[in-house]
């Protein structure tokens, strides 16, 4: 179960350049970053990048 599904993706396009457009596909994940002590819902393609390449940590929901 998707729980961010109704959520769309907060990271940054790749169309933005000098004005910030959000990336907008469906969310699949929370992401943390510790830099501004966020946390931000993330496509699964964004979330990759964000875990990968810029020290995000996925949060992966508690199982009941």
């Amino acid at each position: 179960m998707n729980i961010f599904h109704d959520t769309p993706c907060q990271e940054a396009s790749i169309h933005s350049r000098e004005t910030f457009i959000a990336c907008g596909r469906p969310g699949a994940s929370a992401v943390f970053h510790k830099k501004d002590r966020h946390v931000y819902v993330m496509c699964e393609a964004c979330t990759y990048h964000n875990v990968k390449n810029r020290g995000g940590i996925e949060l992966v929901p508690k199982e009941e």
